[in-house]
């Protein structure tokens, strides 16, 4: 048996969704006895059976040797986007009812027209802020062909900044995807009513324009625009306004009551016991005194130098708690001792510090000073000297007490204010001043007109006057105890008187 010649026309189609396109299928049998044939739609992959809108009338033909017969492929395409678009290969296979190995098959091309159907929401339509809003944008494809979108937003007084994440979004056939629009003022303002400020998101297709757009108020689905608006409001509100003045009205309430509640003094007993003091050490000077430095601790009132003779107590004396260093009065002259502090808030008191020892300095030698020269003071480690120092001068002082002897190179400390000889009682006053030192620091007076060539910072001295000072020392033992004199909140100074 022969196989039958099927032909297609046309062979190519176009159709758009929602319409039908016919195409007629002719079937010719050469063979030399009647012949019925079965038609059936092919997809465009074996596999593929005929999409469920593409049918054929009649579904079998009767044809007589050497003659022809007719049918018709009919495809009616669903409307909206059930249908994919594009170009979709077909066929028609036409097999014979009575030997299934006889068929033949004609091939043709059914163009599918693109429908499109894009919409898009915002949530909220409106959002308020004195500085920014906050939306989100939904993008739905109800069209037949996966679609890509570019999105821009803008309003039209230029008054707002815009952030979309994404920019992009790609929308396959049924997609949606969801985008999220920050909303920011160019122009905050402080005072005044609230402002809405209209803007619009655009979602645009590269390339896609077929069709003229529709008028302003009719929606495009090729194009789709969501509209919203940021209600700006002013950074201070009434309530604002209203909540500040009342603090304001509170502070300066609270402030006139502090102001006339007596103060209370202050007690640092509820913080519990102080923790003692570190790092203690000593320094032996000059003079025989100690001088003492140590790590202050935290709110501490005061302390206790206790001083130590084998494992007992042997003085104490109480200090300010405001104190790092000390310098206890003249001791006996070579000979060892030991010190340990306490930290003293209110009634309570911390366990002893570390215990530091020194031996006090050797007794000068008694051999008498040499004659005194005139030479100028120059400064060393912080503290002026001088080339030489008096041996000879007078052996009382104005107010008939001994003038004190020193050798050359000897330093003196000089504490606090000076006493102009010209004033009332400058003696007396000097002399209780260096009394009311003795817990603090070993002081006596001298008169400059008992050294003629003293100079005082750097000039000789032109008007006497009575000062109190702490000395003498060598160069080093002067530095030491002037940084501990400072630290003790004195007023101090280098310097040494020059001979006669």
């Amino acid at each position: 048996m022969t196989d039958p010649v099927v032909s297609i026309e046309p062979a190519e189609h176009n159709v758009e969704p929602g319409g039908q396109v016919h195409a007629q299928v002719t079937v010719r049998n050469p063979g030399s006895i009647v012949e019925g044939y079965r038609l059936e739609i092919l997809g465009e992959r074996p596999d593929q059976g005929p999409p469920s809108w593409a049918e054929v009338h009649p579904a079998e033909l009767r044809v007589f040797p050497k003659e022809t017969g007719t049918a018709a492929v009919v495809f009616a395409v669903p409307d909206g986007g059930t249908s994919a678009s594009g170009r979709f290969p077909f066929g028609v296979r036409v097999t014979s009812t009575v030997t299934s190995d006889v068929s033949a098959v004609a091939e043709g091309d059914l163009e599918v027209g693109r429908v499109f159907g894009l919409q898009s929401t915002i949530t909220p339509m409106t959002s308020s802020g004195r500085w920014r809003g906050y939306h989100v944008l939904r993008y739905t494809n109800w069209g037949n062909a996966p679609v890509h979108l570019s999105l821009r937003a803008t309003d039209p007084d230029e008054r707002l900044g815009f952030l979309l994440r994404p920019t992009e979004v790609n929308l396959p056939l049924g997609g949606s995807a969801q985008v999220r629009l920050t909303v920011r003022t160019r122009k905050p303002f402080l005072r005044g009513t609230s402002v809405r400020l209209p803007f619009e998101v655009v979602g645009e297709q590269d390339g896609v324009r077929t069709t003229p757009p529709p008028p302003a108020h009719v929606a495009d689905p090729q194009r789709p625009v969501a509209t919203g608006a940021l209600m700006q409001k002013p950074i201070l509100s009434r309530a604002t306004v209203a909540i500040a003045g009342l603090a304001a009205a509170a502070v300066a309430g609270a402030l006139v009551l502090a102001l006339k509640t007596p103060k209370s003094a202050p007690s640092f007993e509820n913080l519990g016991a102080p923790p003692p003091p570190t790092t203690l050490s000593a320094q032996a000077l000059k003079n025989g005194a100690i001088g003492l430095n140590w790590r202050p601790a935290r709110d501490v009132e005061a302390y206790k130098v206790l001083t130590l003779q084998g494992t007992g107590v042997v003085a104490t004396t109480k200090i300010d708690g405001q104190l790092s260093r000390y310098v206890t009065p003249p001791l006996s002259r070579a000979k060892r001792y030991c010190f340990t502090l306490e930290s003293v808030r209110g009634k309570l008191q911390s366990g002893r510090s570390q215990v530091a020892c020194k031996t006090t300095a050797a007794p000068p030698p008694t051999s008498s000073s040499p004659t005194g020269g005139s030479g100028s003071p120059t400064t060393t480690g912080g503290a002026s000297t001088s080339s030489g120092s008096p041996s000879n001068s007078p052996s009382t002082s104005p107010s008939g007490s001994p003038i004190p002897k020193f050798n050359p190179g000897d330093y003196i400390v000089v504490i606090g204010t000076i006493y102009d000889d010209s004033l009332p009682n400058a003696e007396s006053q000097a002399r209780a001043a260096a009394a009311g030192l003795s817990s603090v620091i070993a002081a006596s007076v001298v008169h400059t007109s008992d050294y003629p060539n003293w100079v005082w910072r750097g000039s000789l001295i032109s008007h006497p006057f009575w000062a109190v000072y702490t000395g003498p020392f060598g160069a080093s033992e002067a530095t030491t105890t002037l940084s501990l004199c400072q630290a003790d909140h004195l007023t101090c100074a280098n310097t040494q008187p020059a001979g006669p």
